[in-house]
């Protein structure tokens, strides 16, 4: 979904600006992320697919036009120093979210199975899909948060355009 949608919504950008597709992308990331929230041990594959299809669509509606806006945001000489800066940006967050996650999932796990001396397979698995929704639930918050930020966005412009 992202490889499609990426080209389309940063085509559509450069038209009507990046606030509602970055704001839109955000809000159906968190959509898949909440979807994904109430699956169970027991879902189907095709019960889970939607997820990452919404989850694709929302980066995909994101991304490309929060790059352009942050590129656009510098004058032509600095475009290196901004792309540097965005890519580092980009991968300390996927760092620091990575870290936040597994260290969130194993909290609650643990602590879903602290008071059980030998839990069966059936409490493990009631454990995982407990700390599994807590994490995509604080996912889905951090994509709310960011969606009001993106929303708020100042200082964009159209770039003109040459006849």
């Amino acid at each position: 979904m992202m490889a499609i949608v990426s080209p389309i919504s940063g085509y559509i950008s450069d038209r009507i600006g990046p606030v509602s597709l970055t704001t839109g992308g955000l809000l159906v990331s968190a959509t898949g992320l909440f979807y994904l929230s109430t699956l169970t041990s027991t879902s189907t594959v095709l019960q889970i697919i939607p997820g990452p299809i919404l989850l694709g669509l929302g980066a995909g509606l994101f991304n490309s036009p929060n790059n352009s806006s942050v590129m656009s945001s510098v004058p032509p000489s600095k475009l290196g120093v901004a792309g540097g800066i965005n890519a580092l940006v980009r991968n300390v967050g996927m760092v620091i979210g990575i870290a936040l996650s597994v260290s969130l999932f194993e909290y609650r796990q643990a602590s879903f199975l602290s008071t059980i001396n030998n839990p069966s397979a059936n409490l493990k698995v009631q454990a995982f899909m407990s700390a599994y929704h807590t994490v995509l639930l604080v996912a889905m918050g951090i994509a709310l948060v960011a969606a009001l930020i993106s929303l708020n966005r100042k200082g964009y412009a159209l770039a003109e355009k040459s006849s």
